[in-house]
């Protein structure tokens, strides 16, 4: 590559990080990154890498909402994961706590 095919190059990677963490910034959260953990263990968790929540959540943690999260995830935890456990957590939501549009809303 030349100078100038080098330094766009360059300027395309830059643009490609900034993109990635503006992308991470916009699920941190989201729904699908939550989870309940005491205020301990939340402390530990927040800006660790996801084998080590992981392996945290496993010991110190016994709801199953993150035991799911623990056997649904094994190898990552990023944003595409996220997106899904958001949908499908608001599914379960929606599902358990009906809106006015239900007939059982109806009096």
């Amino acid at each position: 590559m030349e100078g100038r095919e080098c330094l766009r190059a360059a300027e395309v990677r830059a643009e490609d990080k900034v993109a990635a963490t503006e992308a991470r910034i916009a699920r941190i959260h989201k729904l699908g990154n939550l989870t309940l953990v005491t205020t301990p263990m939340n402390s530990s968790l927040s800006n660790g890498k996801w084998a080590a929540k992981r392996k945290q959540l496993g010991k110190g943690s016994k709801l199953l909402l993150n035991a799911e999260i623990i056997d649904s995830y094994p190898e990552s935890f990023d944003e595409g994961c996220i997106d899904a456990r958001t949908a499908l957590l608001a599914e379960r939501i929606r599902d358990i706590w009906r809106g006015p549009s239900d007939p059982a809303w109806v009096v």
